[in-house]
């Protein structure tokens, strides 16, 4: 991968401070489980299963994170891309949805859960995640959000316009909710800490291991690669967004678009243009046509992402300034700051927006569909895939709904449009925060 899509340009990869190399596949393994795929999903399932007993296999083509779960924004919160609570048991059912709908909530816990037991140093901020309201059509519809996820077990506390002023730093915001299980990190310090936490409990873990093909053999699957083979009963497919080789199962990468979603990040502010930031929890808001992400880090660093741009030439300043537009619509007169990382990372969504799993063949299953909030929700997947295999394979035994591929429409054009054409339209046409303080 080059240009903006080279792992070398994600800030994560420079300031993370858990490191490890991992070996190649070069000989014949035979384990409970095959995971392809070490990110989030696939080293939370390693992680369970070994903890469980199970004798695990994680196969990575790169090296773990490498995909989406090292490349994000590092922000996680109980929350669908394009659904309510709601809307997922009237899409899967009362019980199917409510389940999954419970996985959910419960993921942030979850993953604070893993970085205090394992001791994971991710540079965790732990203070939660405002969501805001963009407009007034927005402000209902936030509180009804909130009012469902609540019922689900999310921590989630209503904010007025003076609280939202308190803990964001802007008048602007009308109405918004904290999301108190919520946090922000470190993402690709999170993976690296779950591949130690799986490895300690047992599991293989293999890099540089490109898994090319899937076969029955004698009752199991064999995962072959380009030095060594896998043998197992189950197989999971943990790659999403970032498609695992296309022989390894014909059709797979047809059941999700890759969009691109770009990061940009300052280098360290000064101490007084820090101290603006500094109390402020991180925001989001819930304009999908020029979405609204902003945080603080450790470093005194400050994050956002938004829609990518048309090119890969631009600089980290080039592409942030539609950021720093709206940042000074919110918060007034801010001084020009040094934008020094720029990165693109590509987000998995399927048809129905929804993490789920897809029964491929019997034993083989891939997971994913988190459409851009996947590191609680993958989290959570892989727990409960873990407790599916555990279970004995049976669905029931797991809060993921079991869905049937099906092909996107216009796979390869739309994340084209995405970024040629909405991307740039959405940038223009983006007047939010403008009107004065009511």
């Amino acid at each position: 991968m080059r240009g903006p899509f080279a792992f070398d340009r994600v800030l994560w990869a420079a300031t993370a401070r858990e490191r490890a190399s991992y070996p190649m596949l070069d000989c014949e393994r035979s384990v409970d489980c095959v995971i392809i795929g070490a990110g989030f999903t696939g080293l939370s399932a390693a992680l369970h299963l070994a903890e469980g007993g199970r004798s695990v296999a994680v196969l990575e083509a790169r090296e773990p994170g490498f995909g989406a779960s090292g490349r994000n924004a590092g922000g996680f919160l109980s929350l669908y891309l394009d659904h309510s609570p709601s809307s997922v048991e009237k899409l899967l059912g009362r019980e199917r949805g409510r389940r999954l709908n419970e996985m959910v909530a419960g993921g942030p816990r979850l993953v604070r859960e893993l970085l205090e037991r394992h001791r994971i140093d991710a540079d965790f901020d732990g203070r939660g995640i405002v969501v805001a309201a963009h407009n007034r059509g927005a402000e209902a519809k936030l509180e009804t959000l909130g009012q469902e996820w609540r019922s689900c077990g999310a921590g989630i506390s209503d904010l007025s316009r003076e609280a939202l002023r308190a803990r964001t730093g802007s008048g602007k915001f009308g109405a918004g909710l904290l999301f108190t299980d919520g946090g922000t990190f470190n993402p690709l310090a999170y993976v690296r800490g779950l591949a130690r936490a799986a490895k300690a409990a047992g599991a293989e873990i293999y890099g540089e291991t490109t898994a090319l093909g899937i076969t029955p053999s004698a009752g199991q699957w064999r995962v072959t690669t380009a030095a060594g083979v896998v043998l197992a009963r189950q197989v999971l497919i943990a790659t999403d967004g970032y498609a695992a080789h296309a022989s390894l199962w014909p059709g797979l990468e047809r059941t999700y678009y890759q969009i691109p979603v770009a990061m940009v990040t300052t280098a360290p502010l000064p101490e007084d243009v820090a101290t603006a930031f500094r109390a402020r929890v991180p925001v989001a808001d819930g304009n999908k046509n020029n979405p609204l992400w902003l945080k603080l880090d450790g470093s005194n660093r400050l994050v956002a992402s938004l829609l990518p741009p048309r090119g890969d030439d631009d600089s980290a300043d080039q592409v942030a300034r539609p950021v720093m537009e709206k940042i000074r619509r919110l918060y007034g007169a801010v001084p020009e700051l040094r934008w020094d990382h720029f990165w693109i990372g590509l987000v998995g969504i399927p048809q129905e927006r929804l993490p789920r799993a897809l029964a491929l063949a019997d034993g083989v299953c891939a997971v994913g569909g988190y459409s851009g909030q996947g590191i609680a929700a993958a989290t959570a997947a892989g727990q409960e895939y873990a407790a599916y295999v555990m279970g004995g394979a049976r669905q029931e035994t797991c809060r993921l709904p079991f869905l049937d591929p099906r092909p996107v429409p216009l796979q390869k054009a739309v994340p084209r449009l995405v970024r040629s054409l909405a991307g740039p339209l959405s940038r223009i046409t983006d007047k939010t925060y403008s009107n004065p303080v009511k």
